[in-house]
C-alpha cells in the first residue's frame, strides 16, 4: 500500500522545566480496501520498511535509530522498539507500528498504526545555554499492489474506508507552547491520486481537525469534520476520540484488454509532538508538514 508511517516528536526549551510532563500523539488509524465483486488472487505485493530514532544534542549519546520490515505474504505486524534519548530536560520516544491484513481469496486488504505514537516526557530542569533540543521519529513503507484476472474490460468497485479508531489522544499536559498532532493521507493510483488528506492538531500551531478529500469522490468533508468533532471529549489535559470515526469513497475499476486487473494503493499517519516553550522553531514547523509533503510528492 506504499503506506508511509511517520511519528516524529520535537523538543526545544530555554524556560524552566516543569515536572511530570509529557506530550504525546497516540492512537491507531486503519484503511481499508475492498472490492465490490470480485475475490484477492493473491495477497498484495510490496514490502514493508519502517524506522524509528531519537535525537537529542544535550543526550548521551545524541541519537539512537531502528528499524524492521516484513510484508504481506510472511506476517501480520511489524514494531519496532522504542526508539529513544536521553537528555538533560527532554527524553524524546517514538516507536512506529503496522499492521495488516489479508485473507486469501477475500475481497479487502487493510492496514493500521496500531501502537505507533510519539512523546516527549520531561525529565529534569531545563540546562543552561546552549538550548537542548530534541527530535524522535518514526516512518513505515508500504508499498503494496494487488492483481486479479477478470474477464476482459470487466467492471467492478473499490471502496476505500479511513477509520480513526476511538482511543486516539492528543496531550498537552497543559504546558504553554506545547504541541501535538495526528496528520496523514491516502492515495491510490485507481482513483487518480490523493483519495485524501487529515490532520488533528492541537498547539501554538493552532487547534482543530482539518478532513480534504479528492473533489471527484463527492465527498462532503465538512461533515467528516463535524464527525469527528463530536466524538473528541477530554480526559484531564488529554483530547480523546471517544469512538471510531469513519469515512468512505468508491470508484469504479476496470480490467484490461487481456482480463488483467491491477490497483495500487498507499498513505501514511504521523504521530508528533514538540515542546518549545514558547513558540515552534523553523526546525519544528517543517516536521509538522511531513506528511502533507509526502502526499504532494506522490501526486506530482
Amino acid at each position: 500500500m506504499n503506506t508511509k508511517l511517520i511519528a516524529l516528536a520535537v523538543a526545544a526549551s530555554a524556560g524552566t522545566a516543569m515536572a511530570d510532563i509529557t506530550i504525546r500523539a497516540s492512537g491507531a488509524v486503519k484503511n481499508t480496501s475492498t472490492l465490490g465483486l470480485h475475490k484477492l488472487d493473491s495477497a498484495p505485493t510490496g514490502a514493508i520498511i519502517i524506522y524509528a530514532g531519537a535525537e537529542d544534542n544535550r543526550g548521551t549519546p545524541t541519537t539512537d535509530d531502528t528499524q524492521k520490515t516484513g510484508n504481506y505474504q510472511t506476517g501480520s505486524s511489524v514494531t519496532t522498539r522504542v526508539a529513544t534519548v536521553k537528555g538533560i530536560e527532554f527524553g524524546p520516544r517514538a516507536q512506529a507500528d503496522i499492521s495488516w491484513g489479508y485473507v486469501p481469496f477475500a475481497d479487502y486488504w487493510y492496514w493500521d498504526s496500531g501502537k505507533s505514537f510519539a512523546k516527549v516526557p520531561t525529565i529534569g530542569p531545563a540546562p543552561r545555554p546552549p538550548k537542548e533540543e530534541a527530535r524522535a521519529y518514526a516512518i513505515s513503507n508500504d508499498p503494496s499492489t494487488v492483481t486479479g484476472e477478470w474477464a476482459p474490460f470487466e467492471v467492478d468497485t473499490l471502496t476505500f474506508t479511513l477509520t480513526f479508531q476511538e482511543g486516539m489522544m492528543l496531550d498537552l499536559a497543559a504546558r504553554p507552547g506545547a504541541g501535538a498532532r495526528i496528520s496523514g493521507n491516502f492515495w491510490s493510483d485507481v482513483a487518480g491520486g490523493t483519495v485524501w488528506e487529515y490532520s488533528w492538531g492541537a498547539g501554538v500551531l493552532g487547534s482543530g481537525f482539518t478532513f480534504f478529500s479528492n473533489p471527484a469522490l463527492g465527498l462532503d468533508d465538512m461533515a467528516v469534520c463535524a464527525a469527528f468533532n463530536g466524538a473528541i471529549t477530554m480526559d484531564g489535559t488529554a483530547m480523546v476520540l471517544s469512538r471510531d470515526v469513519s469515512v468512505s469513497a468508491t470508484v469504479a475499476v476496470m480490467a484490461d484488454a487481456v482480463g488483467h486487473f491491477s490497483a495500487t494503493t498507499g498513505g501514511g499517519t504521523g504521530y508528533e509532538a514538540y515542546d518549545e516553550g514558547v513558540a515552534p522553531s523553523p526546525g519544528a514547523l517543517a516536521l509538522l508538514g511531513l506528511a502533507g509533503l509526502a502526499a504532494r510528492r506522490r501526486r506530482g
